[in-house]
């Protein structure tokens, strides 16, 4: 049992205070405990813990520091500290003291480590220690990126950067000093003030945010940034970079690569022109624009194929091999679909031209197939009686695009080749890589592309052509953006009479409150719908009923409203236009008025509603912006064009110029999927059961408001479509193709706005008006005959 002590006043002679002193004795000798308690309940210090309060005192006061193991010497204090030579450290003895440490010896000879051992206390220590998981917090660090540059490191120096710039916690991480000739890359490696000593990153990602994008508020700063980012990537052939946070930049930064990296990651970059991030969106995909070749099918003989367009289209476009160009895959793509018929492909295109070259003649005919200088381009299109015309231009025309010179040329080859099938082809960009000259990453250049393209993409559509969109699937692939299938947003209300939006967009939906009745009718609501300010929709009056009709520039009216129906209300009402890929619709509150197919302009533009004459007669107007959906980008342009120089050569490995000449790469990644989902197969007409479908050739003064056509199903001939037209009855408004003619007269009827209208479809295909007037309109619509 243990001894139960007395409270009698110090000395006690009592026995048991004797006794329990005794065990107090032994306590105080050989406890690892700080304290004992007396007999009467006070606490005081034990040989443990005053050992552990004169460490702390030594550790407060400071070492004495002594030579050395090797050397042999006496600790006589408890703060007396000995080196050990072969590995620099101090080690203090945790044990009683005088200690004697004979000569050669080791903290491991002369006693051991540990705990009332050898303990080390110097600079090695410490390092094992800053090593460990949490050393890092022993130590500072660098605020900035540069404000680690202007340190004076030695070599081998280890430390940590808070951020990369001022103020941030993002863009740091743990930095070593190394003697390298490394070249500074503002990522990875950075420059020192030490001559040939740089700071080199630890496991670091390559993102935007350790190139130092983020924190920064300026352009300037944002510009500078990039453009290290972009330009390391490219010079060291990597296509991707990460971005973790979302930023904001303004669109005429000028960046140098941007075309050239594809950024992945989780955040976003807003405001680089034609530049998107890849986040999980869809992948590009390519469409079938294709209608059937008709024409080709009635050959049993040798069908020609010719195509006439720019230098994208030649033979040898800067490329490394005759195989690796369009006009060879359209070639092969043309022959594997049509087995066991025969080809004969015929080029007439010529570098460097436009449509308008294509109107007139080409800048030069030193050509072997140009044999007469005096005569136009098109009689070396027509002279070979084509069979197909695949007509490719508009990476020259750019913002000078002419869409006169477009539809002339193609109705002087359709006046020459009635039946001949056409095909178009929509243009790509150039590369948007800045360190080209003349510009071509400018939105002007880039969306002079798209202008032409979408001209050609629409008026092929509203005619009822073939076009291959090369345009379309360069923009999913390059800029990661479906132009054709844009999300609608709401971004404008204004209070206004008029309105132009202050927003591009691609497509859109208007709605405008009328603040008071339209009694006027001869004022008219004009609507732009396109690049272009002749890409228009009107909306008017006639006989107190709402009309719609729609014009682009040198195509004239394209639609009219064939019915009014809806009149005008005597109240505040909506007028809602939507443009929407390529067909637009007008509603009057909720009643759709007007839908058709639209013939305009591509790239991004303001759309507007105002009267024709000024302001007016909004009380308000809200504009839904069509935004192009985001696509996963696929290829850069390096990859489609050729890496980019400051000369437009070929390009070596993979060929190309590096400006808007196609590589084979660029040829298997944008011509070849549009081309594989495109069907070039010619048809059987009748085995295929496909009806035979062709345009009417107009007279002048005759004028097409819904394209009139005549299809033929086994012997029986349809019209379809509206016009109007000028010439006196008895005098032919139109003419139908060969295969549409009858065997003698026939007399057919059509509806107009005041009645029925008479006409005789002749033998010679003549279409003579004998009563009635088209001056209005005249609608084909449901005229049928035998041939």
């Amino acid at each position: 049992m243990a001894t139960i002590p007395t409270q009698v006043a110090v000395p006690s002679e009592l026995p048991q205070d004797l006794k329990f002193n005794a065990g107090k004795i032994d306590e105080f000798v050989t406890t690892d405990e700080k304290f004992y308690i007396d007999r009467f309940g006070n606490k005081h210090r034990t040989i443990a813990g005053m050992n552990y309060d004169s460490n702390q005192a030594m550790l407060n006061y400071g070492y004495v520091t002594k030579k050395s193991f090797e050397v042999g010497n006496t600790i006589e204090y408890s703060n007396d500290i000995l080196q050990w030579e072969n590995n620099g450290e101090f080690y203090r003895w945790d044990g009683q003291v005088p200690k004697v440490v004979p000569a050669g010896s080791t903290p491991s000879s002369a006693g051991g480590m540990g705990k009332g051992k050898w303990i080390g206390v110097g600079d090695a220590s410490l390092r094992g220690e800053l090593v460990g998981p949490s050393g890092l917090n022993l130590i500072g660090a660098y605020s900035s990126i540069a404000e680690l540059m202007s340190s004076t490191p030695n070599e081998g120096d280890r430390v940590f950067v808070t951020g990369y710039n001022e103020g941030s916690v993002v863009g740091g991480g743990i930095f070593n000093a190394v003697r390298s000739s490394l070249e500074q890359d503002f990522w990875r490696v950075f420059d020192s003030s030490v001559t040939g000593i740089k700071w080199i990153a630890e496991c670091r990602e390559l993102s935007l945010e350790n190139f130092g994008l983020s924190g920064l508020t300026e352009n300037a700063d944002k510009l500078s940034v990039l453009n290290k980012a972009f330009d390391y990537c490219t010079s060291n052939s990597i296509r991707e970079i990460k971005v973790n946070d979302n930023y904001s930049v303004i669109e005429n930064l000028r960046l140098t690569n941007k075309s050239n990296v594809i950024i992945i990651g989780n955040g976003s970059i807003e405001g680089i022109y034609r530049k998107n991030v890849n986040n999980n969106q869809n992948t590009p995909e390519a469409y079938d624009n294709m209608r059937p070749l008709l024409g080709a099918s009635k050959k049993n003989s040798t069908i020609n194929v010719l195509i006439f367009g720019d230098s994208i289209s030649t033979d040898d476009p800067n490329t490394i091999s005759f195989d690796a160009t369009m006009w060879a895959k359209i070639k092969s793509k043309i022959t594997d679909d049509n087995p066991g018929k025969e080809f004969a492909f015929i080029n007439r295109a010529i570098g460097g031209q436009t449509w308008a070259n294509a109107n007139t003649k080409p800048t030069s005919t030193d050509i072997e197939w140009y044999t007469d200088p005096n005569e136009p381009w098109v009689y070396y299109v027509v002279q070979p009686k084509p069979d197909i015309v695949i007509f490719a231009f508009g990476m020259n025309d750019a913002n000078g695009f002419n869409a006169g010179a477009m539809v002339s040329t193609v109705n002087k080859v359709k006046s020459a080749l009635p039946e001949a099938d056409f095909i178009f082809i929509t243009t790509p960009a150039p590369s948007i890589a800045a360190i080209l000259p003349g510009g071509y990453d400018q939105p002007i250049f880039q969306e002079g592309r798209d202008f032409a393209a979408g001209f050609a993409r629409t008026f092929a559509n509203f005619y009822g052509y073939s076009y291959l969109d090369i345009n379309h699937y360069f923009n999913m692939v390059r800029d990661g953006r479906d132009i054709l299938n844009c999300e609608l947003m709401k971004v404008e209300e204004v209070i206004s009479s008029s309105f132009i939006a202050s927003t591009y967009c691609h497509d859109f939906s208007l709605s405008a409150v009328v603040s008071s009745p339209l009694i006027d009718e001869s004022k008219v609501i004009a609507v732009n719908c396109g690049l272009d300010p002749e890409d228009l929709i009107y909306i008017g009056i006639s006989h107190g009923k709402y009309i719609v009709s729609a014009k682009t520039e040198y195509v004239e009216t394209y639609y009219t409203t064939t019915n009014p129906v809806k009149y005008v209300p005597e109240y505040d009402h909506t007028i809602q236009i939507s443009v929407i890929n390529n067909t637009f619709r007008v509603w009057i509150e909720t009643a759709l008025i007007a839908e058709g197919k639209v013939i305009r302009h591509g790239g991004r533009f303001l759309p507007s509603i105002k009267w024709t004459s000024g302001n007016g007669p909004f009380s308000s107007v809200t504009l839904m912006s069509g935004i192009p959906r985001k696509i996963q980008q696929t290829m850069v342009d390096n990859e489609i064009w050729g890496i980019a120089g400051e000369m437009a050569d070929t390009k070596y490995p993979f060929g190309g110029n590096g400006v808007n000449h196609y590589s084979s790469k660029g040829i298997s990644g944008i011509v070849s999927p549009v081309l594989a989902k495109s069907n070039l197969k010619i048809p059987n007409v009748y085995n295929d059961g496909i009806p035979e479908s062709y345009y009417l050739s107009l007279s002048q003064g005759t004028i097409a408001v819904i394209p009139a056509k005549s299809t033929r199903e086994g012997n029986v001939i349809h019209l379809s479509g509206s016009i109007k037209s000028t010439i006196e009855n008895g005098e032919p408004i139109a003419f139908v193709p060969k295969n549409a003619t009858p065997n003698g007269t026939v007399i057919v009827s059509g509806l107009t706005p005041s009645g029925v209208a008479r006409m005789a479809v002749n033998i010679d295909g003549s279409i003579v008006l004998a009563s009635g007037s088209a001056v209005d309109l005249l609608s084909l619509d449901g005229v049928s005959y035998a041939v």
